[in-house]
This record gives structure tokens, C-alpha cells and sequence, in this order.
């Protein structure tokens, strides 16, 4: 377990007190100066290994902890997991589209997720992008559509699943010309 960051204190509650050396004139009376045996070590004039600040080993008066027992301590006792009752979450871990910072770097559901979706530009607004650009995003993006298989991104009469007309055009996207279209037949009506 790492030391705490400098930088970071905790308070910890000694004795029911969170004043205790406030309330005693602003000395420490609970830690390794002699004051008291508050931190465990008993009153030896202050060689316990204490800190002077109501901990005793030298950690700052913290104590590292690993409640959900991923191997990472919890942001409070100085080390970087930021949410240390859930054990998927932790530095180092995979980030996912599921709205939570899963890695602890302080962003959440990024571009850079395992889940992340491809999206594909709809220049024409007709629900099938072209094959370029794409954005990997774990939301859509506005003008972007999960599906990249438009073969004429300036029509949107042209797409996927639309009908074959017999125009010489490439309506359905299945890279044939007016394949499997059947020329439109008039009946025609003679009066007599």
C-alpha cells in the first residue's frame, strides 16, 4: 500500500474528539509526544514510532484502506481508487459506457471505451452513413448513425433497403444497377 500524498490529511476521530488538539491549547496530546496514550503506545515520552499527530508508524495518522479488495486504497486514505466499494472500479481498470469512471482518471464513459460504438456520417439524413469518417463514441453523435453502408451519402433516396427502381441507378446499395428492378408495365385501356 502506497504512503499518503502529501498533501492530504485526515482527520481521524481520537478518543470521541475531533477538537483533541484544539481543545488542549494546541498541543497534541494524543499523539506520540508524550501526552497521552491515545495512540496505543502508552505515555513513553514520545518514541512509538508515532508521528506526533494521534497515529502511530509514521503514516501521517491514517490507516490505508482496501475495502472492496481490488488492491488499490481508498482516495480518503491517500492512495487513487475512487470508489473503493465497488471492486471494477480502480485505476488501471477497463473504462465502459456505462456512465461511471470506471478507471479513476476523472472522466467517465470516453471515447477510449472497450464498449464504445463506431458511428458513421449521414450527410443526407437517411439513417445510413458513408464509410468515412467515423467517430467511436459511447453516445451518438449528431449527424452520425450506427450504420455505414450508404452508397450515395447525397441522396437519400438512395440507402440500403430501398426498393430497385429501373433508372440506372444503384438504389438498395447491393453494388448492382437497377439489379432485380422489373420494368414498370401500363396496362393499356382502348375505348371503343
Amino acid at each position: 500500500m502506497r504512503p499518503p500524498s502529501p498533501g492530504w490529511t485526515l482527520l481521524l476521530l481520537l478518543g470521541g474528539s475531533l477538537l483533541g488538539p484544539l481543545a488542549c491549547g494546541g498541543k497534541d496530546t494524543a499523539g506520540g509526544d508524550g501526552g497521552g496514550p491515545a495512540d496505543g503506545g502508552g505515555n513513553d515520552g514520545g518514541n512509538d514510532g508515532g508521528t506526533g499527530d494521534g497515529g502511530g508508524g509514521g503514516d501521517g495518522g491514517t490507516t490505508a484502506t482496501d475495502a472492496d479488495g481490488d488492491g488499490y486504497d481508498s482516495v480518503l486514505s491517500g492512495d487513487d481508487d475512487c470508489d473503493d466499494n465497488n471492486a471494477d472500479i480502480h485505476p488501471g481498470a477497463t473504462e465502459v459506457c456505462d456512465g461511471v469512471d470506471n478507471n479513476c482518471d476523472g472522466d467517465r464513459d470516453e471515447d477510449t471505451a472497450a464498449d464504445a460504438s463506431t458511428w458513421y456520417y449521414d450527410g443526407d439524413g437517411d439513417g445510413y452513413g458513408r464509410p468515412v469518417p467515423v467517430r467511436v463514441a459511447c453516445d451518438q453523435p449528431p449527424d452520425y448513425v450506427p450504420e455505414g453502408n450508404d452508397c450515395d451519402d447525397e441522396d437519400p433516396t438512395r440507402s440500403p433497403g430501398r426498393p430497385e427502381l429501373c433508372d440506372g441507378f444503384d438504389n438498395n446499395c447491393d453494388g448492382c444497377r437497377s439489379s432485380g428492378a422489373t420494368p414498370a408495365r401500363h396496362k393499356i385501356n382502348y375505348l371503343e
